[in-house]
C-alpha cells in the first residue's frame, strides 16, 4: 500500500494552465516542479501536470469531496457524472483561491471545464455552464 502512495501518475496531454489565456499549453519538454498547488490569490501561471489529475480527476478524491460534502450539508449520496463534475470544479478553486466564501465565485478556466468534462461527460450531453447570480 505504501509504494503505491510513493508512485505518480502524469497524464500524456497534460499540459500548464495559461492564467491570462485560459489555454493548456504542452510543456512535456520542460522540467516539472514536484510542488503542490498554488498558494492561493497566485496569480502568476499555474503547472497542472503535478497536481490537477490528482486532485481534480481522481474519481478516489472526488467521492471523497461529495461524501463531505454531503455529510455537512446532511445530502443522500450522489455517484452521478454531475457530482463528480461538480466535485472536481470545486477542488480547482479550492486549489487555486482558497475557499471562497457564500457568494464570492469564480469562474473556472475553459481547459480545466474540458479536461473535467472529457473524464465525467453528461450522459444527456447538455452542461449548465457558469451562471451568475
Amino acid at each position: 500500500m505504501e509504494d503505491d502512495l510513493d508512485q505518480t501518475e502524469h497524464d500524456e496531454d497534460m499540459g500548464a494552465f495559461e492564467e491570462d489565456s485560459g489555454e493548456l499549453r504542452n510543456d512535456k519538454d520542460q522540467p516539472h516542479s514536484s510542488a503542490g498547488p498554488p498558494e492561493p490569490h497566485n496569480h502568476l501561471p499555474t503547472s497542472a501536470p503535478d497536481w490537477f489529475a490528482k486532485i481534480c480527476l481522481d474519481p478516489d478524491v472526488l467521492e471523497l469531496c461529495i461524501r463531505n460534502t454531503g455529510d455537512i450539508r446532511n445530502d443522500q449520496e450522489d455517484n452521478s457524472t454531475r457530482a463528480f463534475r461538480k466535485a472536481g470544479y470545486r477542488q480547482f478553486v479550492l486549489a487555486r483561491h482558497g475557499h471562497l466564501g457564500k457568494g464570492n465565485r469564480r469562474v473556472c478556466p475553459s481547459c480545466v471545464v474540458l479536461k473535467i468534462r472529457g473524464r465525467y461527460p453528461s450522459v444527456t450531453g447538455v452542461y449548465m455552464g457558469f451562471r451568475e447570480h
